[in-house]
């Protein structure tokens, strides 16, 4: 039986030219899932880095909020006078200002109880919670290793405070190096909350959570289900309780496919999660597909109509269709046929034309899309290794500036750190020096200029044009001839802790997904900058103290 031209037209239409663009494109799909995976992976693994960050600081503060204290002469004197059976009256004063003290400790430190324990017996004899007092405790790890040292006691759950609670405790000594008690500072989990709450980096299915050894969230927020406690259970959260640090795509515990990042937290004895609904993270992709599933349908039909007119007549163009099909198929997208004859032909060549722009099109936006995404996490990986290195907050806004002028291709930026309500130039690049000098001599005030204004609105000021600009502050800014430009704050907990602002002669704005990835990254950078402080205070107030700690003994 001979099979009819049409029919036979149709299946050449569809096999040279619908199957090997449909293959191609599901090779091209396959290509951009897995690099858009492994890119996603980056990003979550770098979030969970930074919040780890955040925990291991927030600890040390918590600890030398109780051991600095502790190793007060004046706190040992009032602890002897406490331990007195039956003390004068002045050391009946010094008590209740000893209980004074505890109170305004407790809520420097941010603890929600701060107790004194009797080293022998392990009875609690002071405590800014008077219920607590009298009760023993020597059963308890941070009574026990606080006897001989600074003890952080990791996440546990405390049955007379009703909640998860940690626990810091250090030796008050006598001038011989006797225990004379133990101080102990119990913290809520409300900061953990807060930051596992955060959101920067996550998109919108992402979630970060810490987990237990008893596969238990440790959250409030995450914790609970109208039947009591809920476990978890899942691939990150067995490998993070194991001790391992690293990246994956599994099921949760909900039962969705999720792209996720763990690792084990050692200073609160827990495992920090992040992970991002695959769903999410595979869309950029997935329209991909569907707009290839799209063409190809278009094609298809394409074919079918020519395929009905067809005669012998057009082999020969035909060939040349399915030439350039094939080389498309090889990953040719710059293939085009001039066809000339019949109407239908050339209708044909100007679908499959459409097509292979549309194809070519798609994949370009795919790359872009895909390098845009690369640069930010190469420099949010940048700024979190310089983030671990840097010992002050001037040296982390220098290497950030560096990092997101390479990203955004200006040449010009500056950073400020808010001091009271002035803004000093820390950081810099494309200033002239005179007005390096000028900002040196004269800082910026707070509302002054584009940057001031940007401090004060704690929200990024965008400009198409800067140099034309009635704000801007000094004459000689004024004359860099700037065009694009944009001023971004540091947001932390206690405000605006600083700005960042960029600029270039380049009249093209600033895309609006990069003042996005701006935006968030000045909310990270101003919480770096507040715990880089907040670290550099500490450290300072401990060698002070241990300096007066050390003058009664240069004076013995």
């Amino acid at each position: 039986m001979r099979i009819p031209l049409r029919v036979r037209l149709l299946a050449a239409f569809l096999l040279l030219g619908v199957l090997p663009l449909a293959g191609a494109g599901a090779l091209v799909y396959r290509q951009g899932e897995a690099r858009l995976a492994h890119e996603l992976e980056a990003r979550l693994a770098t979030v969970a880095e930074l919040k780890a960050q955040q925990i291991r600081a927030w600890t040390e503060e918590r600890q030398a909020a109780v051991a600095h204290p502790a190793a007060l002469p004046t706190l040992e004197r009032a602890v002897a006078a406490l331990m007195r059976r039956a003390p004068p009256d002045g050391e009946r004063a010094a008590v209740r200002a000893l209980r004074a003290d505890l109170e305004r400790l407790r809520r420097g430190g941010g603890f929600t109880e701060l107790f004194l324990v009797e080293p022998a017996a392990g009875r609690v004899v002071l405590s800014t919670d008077r219920a607590q007092e009298g009760k023993l405790k020597a059963d308890r790890p941070y009574v026990r290793e606080g006897r001989r040292a600074p003890f952080v006691q990791h996440v546990y759950y405390s049955l007379a405070l009703g909640r998860p609670v940690m626990a810091f405790s250090a030796p008050v000594r006598d001038t011989a190096g006797h225990v004379l008690a133990i101080l102990v500072g119990r913290v809520d989990l409300a900061f953990l909350d807060r930051l596992m709450g955060e959101r920067a980096g996550l998109g919108r299915t992402g979630q970060t959570f810490l987990v237990n050894r008893a596969n238990y969230f440790v959250s409030e927020r995450a914790g609970r289900s109208p039947h009591g406690l809920r476990p978890v259970f899942s691939e990150g959260v067995r490998r993070a309780l194991a001790g391992e640090t690293g990246t994956g795509r599994y099921v949760n515990h909900e039962g969705r496919a999720v792209v996720a990042a763990f690792r084990w937290v050692p200073e609160i004895g827990l495992a920090l999660i992040a992970e991002m609904d695959a769903a999410e993270a595979m869309r950029p992709i997935q329209a991909f597909w569907y707009a290839l599933v799209s063409v190809v349908g278009l094609v298809g039909a394409a074919a079918v109509a020519a395929s009905v007119a067809l005669s012998y007549g057009i082999t020969k163009p035909l060939g040349r269709l399915a030439a350039a099909a094939a080389a498309i198929g090889r990953g040719e997208f710059d293939q085009r046929v001039a066809v000339a004859g019949a109407p239908e032909l050339r209708v044909l060549a100007q679908a499959f034309h459409a097509m292979t722009d549309g194809l070519e099109r798609l994949q370009a936006t795919l790359r872009r899309q895909v390098a845009e995404r690369t640069a930010e996490l190469t420099a949010l990986n940048e700024l979190a290794a310089a983030t671990a290195e840097a010992e002050t907050a001037e040296a982390l806004l220098e290497a950030a500036l560096e990092r997101i002028l390479r990203l955004l291709g200006r040449e010009v930026g500056t950073a400020f750190l808010r001091d009271g309500e002035a803004l000093r130039l820390v950081a810099y690049r494309g200033l002239p020096a005179e007005l390096v000098a000028e900002l040196h001599a004269r800082p910026l005030d707070v509302g002054e200029g584009i940057v001031g204004e940007a401090a004060v609105a704690g929200r990024c000021v965008v400009l198409r044009e800067l140099s034309s600009h009635p704000r801007v502050a000094r004459v000689s800014a004024r004359e860099l001839g700037l065009r694009a430009f944009v001023a971004v704050p540091l947001r932390a907990r206690g405000g605006v802790a600083g700005v960042l602002a960029v600029g270039g002669r380049d009249p093209a704005p600033i895309p609006e997904d990069r003042l996005a990835f701006l935006d968030a990254l000045g909310h990270q950078l101003g919480a770096v900058v507040e715990i880089v402080r907040l670290t550099a205070r500490a450290t300072a107030r401990s060698r002070f103290l241990l300096g007066l700690a050390a003058i009664p003994r240069e004076l013995s």
